[in-house]
């Protein structure tokens, strides 16, 4: 069905664009963490799906029981959560449907997606804000 493998890549292109342009993307929480998912793609690996809007993440709130929406800031999701989903072997699923169907990507691999599609002064802003938090964490 090459329509909705076409869809699943617009949502994704449109989940770079929109978590760059809003500087948050959206989870569903559940009482056990965020909500994972088994992979389509890759055996024995789950997928945590995140989403750029938070009307999209509500529709798909409706196929999880006790979940809410919740914002993670960019910065967080790009140097934290990524970052910390490859060291877990977990993908990420962008802009899924409402029915949790989706593009399953590595997470530093969506993480070089990102940060190529922002303007040079954010991803220097980014980059230099990490630096930061970095010296400051070593006690530097």
């Amino acid at each position: 069905m090459p329509e909705i493998d076409e869809d699943h890549e617009a949502n994704h292109t449109r989940f770079v664009a929109r978590a760059v342009e809003g500087e948050h993307v959206w989870g569903l929480s559940t009482p056990d963490g965020f909500l994972a998912c088994e992979s389509d793609d890759e055996e024995d690996r789950a997928v945590l799906p995140f989403w750029s809007d938070a009307d999209d993440a509500r529709e798909a709130q409706s196929e999880v029981e006790n979940s809410d929406v919740d914002s993670i800031e960019l910065f967080d999701f790009l140097f934290r959560w990524l970052p910390g989903m490859a060291d877990d072997e977990v993908l990420v699923g962008t802009n899924w449907t409402p029915a949790l169907e989706g593009k399953e990507v590595e997470a530093l691999t969506l993480q070089d997606e990102i940060l190529d599609a922002m303007s040079d002064d954010m991803r220097i802003s980014y980059l230099d804000r990490l630096a930061r938090e970095v010296r400051e964490a070593g006690g530097e």
